[in-house]
């Protein structure tokens, strides 16, 4: 983590740099707020995407990360709008689709959240974070049985993630399957 935190803050410099020489450079405004956002300044990191949008409003990734940046500030109606707004500029991107689904998740619309992880998932089939939110929408629709086999699928894909082994974990206790679920979450502990 502290080389993750260390990289990130020269790469602000950098981009600040950058950004005197040429203020318009939208892809340097989306750097710098990614940059920000691993560092944990989120209204730098909200601010930095603005600019960027601002500068060209047709990056559906930039809209898609102030989406992440606004669901991770609480401004869940504001995330809802820039996650759209991504998947309607290029309905091909996987990451924009999972990112609606988390935001929909998050605001309570677990069915609609479904439908746009799906949709990740048509694009992506190997996005695990899609596997997770989905099987975190359909966990919270109480189809515990389809939400552990996204879950599963997220393990396939990245076994050495923990938070995959703890989410398959907490839906196994739902569905009653209690050595099954401890087995996971030892397996989450293990890797963290």
């Amino acid at each position: 983590m502290q080389v993750e935190l260390g990289e990130a803050a020269r790469g602000i410099e950098s981009y600040h740099k950058a950004l005197e020489l040429k203020p318009d450079f939208a892809e340097a405004w989306s750097n710098l707020g990614d940059a920000l956002g691993t560092i944990g300044d989120e209204s730098g990191e909200i601010e930095a995407y603005r600019r960027a949008i601002e500068i060209n409003p047709q990056l559906a990734p930039v809209w898609s990360n102030l989406g992440n940046a606004l669901l991770d500030a609480g401004r869940i109606g504001e995330a809802l709008l820039s996650c759209r707004r991504a998947t309607e500029l290029d309905p091909d991107y996987a990451a924009g689709w999972n990112n609606l689904g988390n935001a929909l998740h998050q605001c309570g619309e677990h069915d609609a959240a479904v439908t746009a992880c799906e949709s990740a998932l048509r694009l992506a089939p190997r996005l695990t974070a899609g596997w997770s939110t989905l099987g975190a929408a359909l966990h919270a629709l109480g189809r515990y049985e389809d939400a552990i086999r996204a879950h599963q699928n997220a393990i396939d894909i990245q076994p050495g993630d923990a938070h995959h082994h703890f989410n398959l974990g907490v839906t196994l206790q739902h569905c009653g399957r209690g050595p099954e679920a401890v087995a996971s979450l030892r397996r989450a502990l293990a890797i963290d």
